[in-house]
């Protein structure tokens, strides 16, 4: 009996061992954790305006055409402007675009392209100067729901950038949002974006700015990364710095797919929004140590380990619906080894809300951000800011952002901050972040 009992005891052991090995280690595809990434994500190029200017031509026209077709009640409203860059081809009593493409209207989109590349203050005078900011076009704005107004404008710049191929004019319009940001709050032209709030007839182009930067950056750029930041960031990752991502949630694919190993998460990982992270979201921050995330070739091969898993309180936040909640804050930390089981790298997963303390520059770290993320980082608190002061930032202040071509710093934060601020008080027109509203 006693025997028995033994090997009964002995038994269970066994199969609660077994048991508990099962639950430890859970093996997942990185398919599987970063589908949406890799569904939806893309890395676009440095744009060539000037190469764009040259090769207008005939089939240009025809794609001009297209999309002045297909958009046309959205485009109305600029007819006058439109009128002047055609050379009369578009006017008050319809249209007639037909090739061969008039050489006047070559050389005015030629010269709105370069204008927009490289010379913000002369773009904006050309607006005023051909009648961009009509009188009654400002009447329609005050007059129009957010939406609307946000895609008469997107409609108006993918016709300037017409392309046949969808993925060019893409790359050119995501060029345009990089552009219009350098314009709006770089150091050099940030007052000629300004003073357009000083005054009621200038709103129509701030309203564009403001609506160009807005989704081609956050709401349809918020998923996508420049090959710029890509680069820069991955020459300090082999420089031995660490790049910590604020606000990164699961966006990893891109950075691990150019060998960058070391990385620190910093993100609430709010519940209200998970339309912002990946399938595996919950995965990667919860789960038992040895659990393992597997990739392909496009990859190397690696495997993310995690090695270790830890709860060091409770942190509350205000929700976007509203409603208070208390989430645990957590450490996560993944090894990166290659098949060969050589250690490459880690990526720990801070589950909190970013603070004050770190946007303090430390020389072995390198900061990372959306740019979403970023206007509420700038914005004050009456702004629906996260309570940091940018005002408070050091000078040799430097962010990465994943969308842009350039890093930022101090200066282009506060400007930012202080354009969000006269844009609340005078336009009144979207909030710079990803809730526009």
């Amino acid at each position: 009996m006693i025997h028995h009992l033994k090997k009964t005891v002995f038994f269970a052991f066994l199969v609660s061992v077994s048991a508990s090995n099962i639950q430890a280690k859970q093996i997942e595809k990185a398919t599987d954790v970063f589908r949406k990434w890799i569904d939806c994500q893309e890395v676009y190029q440095e744009y060539n305006f000037e190469k764009k200017a040259e090769s207008l031509d005939d089939n240009f026209l025809r794609a001009f055409k297209e999309n002045y077709e297909t958009d046309f009640s959205l485009l109305k409203d600029f007819n006058y402007f439109l009128n002047g860059l055609s050379n009369s081809q578009i006017n008050e009593d319809g249209y007639q675009l037909k090739p061969p493409l008039d050489e006047n209207m070559r050389a005015r989109l030629g010269l709105l392209y370069r204008l927009i590349d490289s010379d913000f203050e002369s773009f904006i005078e050309c607006l005023k100067l051909n009648g961009f900011a009509s009188h009654e076009e400002t009447i329609q704005d005050t007059q129009d729901s957010t939406l609307n107004i946000i895609e008469k404008y997107k409609a108006f710049i993918r016709l300037l950038l017409t392309d046949k191929n969808k993925i060019s004019e893409n790359e050119s319009l995501f060029a345009v949002g990089n552009r219009f940001f350098e314009g709006c709050f770089g150091t050099q032209t940030t007052q000629v974006y300004q003073a357009l709030f000083a005054n009621q007839t200038d709103y129509p182009i701030a309203r564009f700015l403001n609506s160009i930067i807005w989704h081609h950056l956050v709401g349809e750029g918020w998923k996508h990364w420049h090959e710029n930041c890509l680069i820069n960031v991955k020459k300090d990752a082999d420089a031995g710095k660490e790049i910590v991502y604020i606000a990164g949630g699961s966006d990893l694919l891109a950075l691990l797919k150019r060998g960058i190993y070391s990385l620190r998460i910093i993100d609430p990982f709010l519940p209200t929004q998970t339309n912002f992270y990946s399938e595996g979201w919950n995965f990667l921050i919860k789960g038992g140590q040895d659990d393992e995330i597997r990739f392909g070739h496009d990859y190397n091969h690696i495997i993310m380990r995690r090695v270790s898993h830890q709860e060091l309180g409770r942190f509350q936040t205000k929700l976007s619906n509203g409603t208070l909640q208390e989430l645990p804050h957590t450490q996560t930390t993944w090894d990166i080894v290659d098949k060969g089981e050589q250690k490459l790298g880690s990526i720990t997963f801070e589950r909190r809300l970013t603070t004050q303390n770190d946007f303090v520059p430390h020389p072995n770290q390198t900061l990372l951000m959306s740019y979403d993320e970023a206007t509420y980082v700038a914005m004050p608190d009456s702004l629906k800011g996260w309570g940091i002061d940018v005002t408070q930032f050091a000078d040799s202040f430097t962010l990465f952002i994943k969308q842009l071509r350039a890093p930022i710093g101090k200066a282009e934060l506060c400007n930012l901050r202080l354009s969000g601020l006269l844009n609340a008080a005078n336009l009144k027109f979207i909030h710079f972040g990803s809730d526009p509203s």
